[in-house]
């Protein structure tokens, strides 16, 4: 993240021409190699697995369930139908993350019911289509935290877990870049080059 941070901020600056010795560069530079939401509460995660880990093995089948249905009410579905009081960072944080940690675990531990992929790919659909006419009425259908939003995603990961692949080397290559990638992207100076510049793009990058 720092590594990418610094040199495509760097590289995006002296392509915009910007002043890239002073101070003001200098703070995008910082803002740029640490600021990645992804990767900073990614890591806090991993910071908090252990613990997380050591009160779910404490709980019974009932117990999490309890626990995943009282954070969804008060961390999902509140937020996307009332206001954002019992949490404002739209899922981008840490409590959101969490949870869907919590989901994954129930799902690896007791998930024993086999359901055709149609269904799930079904309720992918349903929900992207609930998620894009709640659009229509307010900005809070997109945010990460959205229970339509979870719901899609959960369909969406059973779709992939049901699917059976085989080991494969190019998959796995291809895989390794993937954050890579996703670091490129959200560099916004080196941006400003690749997508407007380079491929002329005006409407994807339209808050760049």
């Amino acid at each position: 993240m720092i590594f990418y941070g610094i040199s495509l901020t760097i590289i995006g600056g002296a392509l915009n021409h910007d002043h890239i010795l002073n101070t003001e560069f200098a703070i995008k530079i910082i803002e740029n190699s640490f600021s990645q939401w992804f990767v900073v509460i990614y890591g806090v995660l991993y910071l908090l697995i252990s613990f997380i880990n050591y009160l779910l093995l404490e709980l019974s089948k009932r117990e999490l369930q309890m626990l995943i249905i009282i954070n969804l009410l008060f961390f999902n579905i509140w937020p996307t139908f009332f206001t954002n009081v019992t949490v404002k960072d739209g899922g981008y944080g840490i409590i959101n993350f969490l949870i869907l940690y919590l989901i994954g675990y129930y799902i690896r531990i007791y998930n024993n019911v086999n359901v055709k992929e149609w269904k799930y790919v079904l309720v992918y659909v349903v929900f992207t289509v609930i998620t894009f006419g709640f659009s229509l009425f307010t900005e809070r259908a997109w945010n990460y935290n959205s229970i339509f939003v979870m719901i899609s995603s959960i369909a969406i990961f059973m779709i992939f877990k049901s699917i059976s692949i085989p080991h494969s080397k190019l998959i796995n290559k291809v895989a390794s870049y993937t954050f890579m990638v996703y670091l490129i992207d959200v560099n916004l100076p080196f941006n400003l080059v690749l997508y407007r510049r380079l491929w002329e793009c005006k409407i994807f990058c339209v808050n760049f």
